[in-house]
């Protein structure tokens, strides 16, 4: 008998090969981007908080409702991200774009809209008693609400105006720095979206009343630290929430 023939590689076996290769190596170059992305919006995040937490130090006599401080803001967000960095919207973008349910603002009206906003945060003292938590934490609440819907930027909107809304509280001596709600905010952020479509379509309540719970959450934060700090008071503290002891303190408090 003569030896076996063997069967010649045909070209789909030829490619195969390489074309396995080539897609391992564009996945690994996409979750290394990824990875590089998120890694420099958490640097970011970081910077950011203390941009916010430490302003007045920084910036003594400058007040923080200004044009350059939200191009700060948005600079610090998406540095190294986005070429966009610190650059207002010039251009228009819909609801789909963005995933949203409001109509963001054309360029034209955050011209005119956003020195208004800003005026409004600067004069908030004018509204009646600056003792009045409550009603400095639903003032706060509708400034941060009007950032979000006027969208002036191409990107980094909702982290810009959250920031903008602690230097509200800051200013407003409802929280001061380091209490922040960032963390009860990514803790809720399924609260915050539903809060953020409720007041899109006419009812800013549950807003206020997320607002107000992030608030006592950032008070409470610091007594839940130190419970947690000891084993068996995180264990108890868990066993209390039912779930996870880093979410205790919103739920003790809602």
């Amino acid at each position: 008998m003569g030896q076996p023939q063997r069967r010649g590689a045909g070209p789909e076996d030829r490619g195969r090969p390489r074309d396995s290769l080539k897609g391992r190596v564009r996945a690994d170059a996409l979750l290394c981007a990824q990875t590089e992305k998120r890694d420099l919006e958490l640097r970011n995040q970081g910077e950011l908080f203390r941009f916010v937490a430490d302003f007045h130090n920084h910036f003594d006599g400058r007040g923080p409702f200004t044009l350059q401080t939200l191009a700060e803001l948005h600079h610090l967000t998406i540095k190294g991200i986005y070429p966009c960095a610190g650059n207002f919207r010039d251009t228009a973008t819909d609801r789909v774009e963005i995933d949203a349910s409001f109509t963001p603002a054309e360029p034209y009206e955050i011209r005119i809209q956003l020195p208004d906003l800003l005026t409004r945060a600067r004069n908030w003292q004018v509204a009646g008693d600056t003792n009045d938590l409550g009603r400095n934490i639903t003032l706060a609440t509708d400034l941060f609400y009007d950032l979000i819907v006027l969208h002036p930027f191409r990107g980094g909107n909702g982290r810009v105006s959250r920031a903008f809304l602690h230097l509200l509280l800051y200013d407003m001596n409802v929280l001061q720095p380091p209490e922040q709600i960032f963390s009860y905010m990514a803790r809720r952020r399924f609260d915050y979206f539903q809060v953020l479509r409720r007041a899109d379509s006419g009812d800013r309540n549950p807003f206020y009343s997320y607002v107000r719970r992030g608030v006592r959450d950032s008070a409470m934060q610091p007594v839940f630290d130190l419970i947690k700090a000891d084993p068996l008071g995180h264990k108890c503290l868990s066993g209390l929430a039912g779930i996870d002891g880093s979410s205790t303190a919103s739920i003790a408090i809602a």
